[in-house]
């Protein structure tokens, strides 16, 4: 055993590389260094009062499922939240997406998809949300801004943050007029 160094207190140390030749099993270790690949028989639990994983070095993060039909997953408090499928589908709320790529369900009468940035800030009452409530659709422009419908890249249709419906112009040139024009949609319909 020239090399390795046994101690009841300290442990073992070695100033060469340790081969196991079966089965190491570690017991009430707190931390484990390694270099290179570390690949697990089973699990990987992380205990602590917050696990995380975390990519320090300069490329990122890749977390791999390797088989064929294979997906990622994300649980918390025992129940599937996120998946990502092997044909990049991405799924939150259900295990399988009835429209690819993304599906987004909830186990409740309302379903919210909330986006937000830096200029309209972070609070529930921000941003833009996309809202299914029952059988309702909602689109809501939290924002004292325009909503702005496009095709082939020019604005078609514009509902101002006042309330008024431009269709084909950006501007309003009567309010009267506008509003005799929805009286002729609405009656036509």
């Amino acid at each position: 055993l020239n090399g390795v160094n046994f101690n009841t207190t300290a442990g073992i140390s070695t100033f060469n590389n340790l081969v196991v030749g079966g089965t190491l099993t570690y017991e009430d270790v707190k931390n484990v260094d390694s270099v290179g690949i570390i690949t697990a028989r089973d699990d990987i639990k992380l205990t602590a009062a917050e696990g995380k994983v975390e990519a320090t070095g300069a490329t990122g993060l890749t977390l791999n499922a390797s088989h064929g039909s294979a997906y990622a997953r994300i649980r918390t408090a025992g129940s599937e939240r996120l998946r990502i499928t092997s044909a990049g589908d991405v799924v939150i709320g259900t295990t399988a997406a009835a429209r690819s790529p993304l599906h987004i369900h909830r186990a409740n009468a309302d379903c919210y998809v909330h986006i937000t940035n830096s200029t309209t800030g972070t609070g529930s009452g921000d941003g833009f949300t996309i809202h299914q409530s029952g059988v309702e659709t909602l689109l809501n422009n939290r924002e004292t801004g325009n909503m702005r419908l496009y095709t082939a890249g020019t604005e078609r249709l514009r509902i101002d943050s006042g309330g008024k419906v431009l269709l084909g112009t950006t501007t309003s040139r009567n309010s009267a007029a506008g509003y005799q024009m929805m009286e002729q949609i609405q009656t036509h319909t």
